[in-house]
């Protein structure tokens, strides 16, 4: 299965973020960014995924899609970009960028290809959405809602070790003498095995 994320209302541990996160409950919570009349397209809303999470290594290749349901954009062009960033929260590298910039209120789902990534266990997903304001003499918002929104990545989850050999081996929390510990998850990494 495929690591999920949701976007948070809460914030981040990196500062000025809010958070990339697994999910917790359907609740119509909404990210609200406030554009000036006129605004350039600029980053405003940042979302970071929690410390070393997804925590694998490497990203598998694969489509990350990304759902956005915004629910007031009144002359608003938005758009996404996706990064790998370190453990604190900088962007390392993009992994994609949306090409069409949308307008109004709509469910869009975006994809960004990316390739493979050699990334270190302690690098976190990076969300930036990127806004403009078309109307010269109003200020406006761009909402989208919490619940309703998340990235799906091509990452999939570790899943534990299922070993002929290893049946009947492991009991509770003592393994045998000779036998692979588990981590703090309760799953034998295979790259230690």
């Amino acid at each position: 299965m495929n690591l999920r994320y949701f976007l948070r209302e809460t914030s981040s541990d990196v500062s000025a973020a809010r958070l990339l996160g697994e999910y917790s409950a359907a609740v119509e919570i909404q990210l609200t960014a406030t554009l000036a009349a006129g605004a350039a397209e600029a980053a405003v809303v940042v979302l970071v995924s929690s410390p070393a999470q997804p925590g694998r290594t490497p990203w598998q290749a694969g489509a990350y899609a990304l759902t956005l349901e915004v629910v007031e954009a009144d002359s608003v062009k938005f758009r996404a970009r996706l990064y790998r960033a370190n453990s604190a929260g900088a962007a390392l590298g993009q992994i994609g960028t949306t090409q069409a910039i949308q307008t109004g209120v709509c469910t869009k789902t975006f994809t960004f290809t990316g390739a493979e990534i050699a990334a270190a266990k302690s690098d976190r997903l990076r969300l930036e959405i990127l806004a403009s304001n078309t109307d010269a003499l109003n200020g406006t918002n761009l909402d989208i809602r919490c619940s309703a929104s998340g990235l799906i990545t091509p990452i999939t989850e570790r899943a534990a070790v299922r070993r002929k050999q290893d049946r009947w081996r492991f009991i509770g929390k003592h393994p045998r003498p000779g036998e692979p510990l588990p981590d703090q998850d309760g799953f034998i990494d295979t790259e230690e095995v």
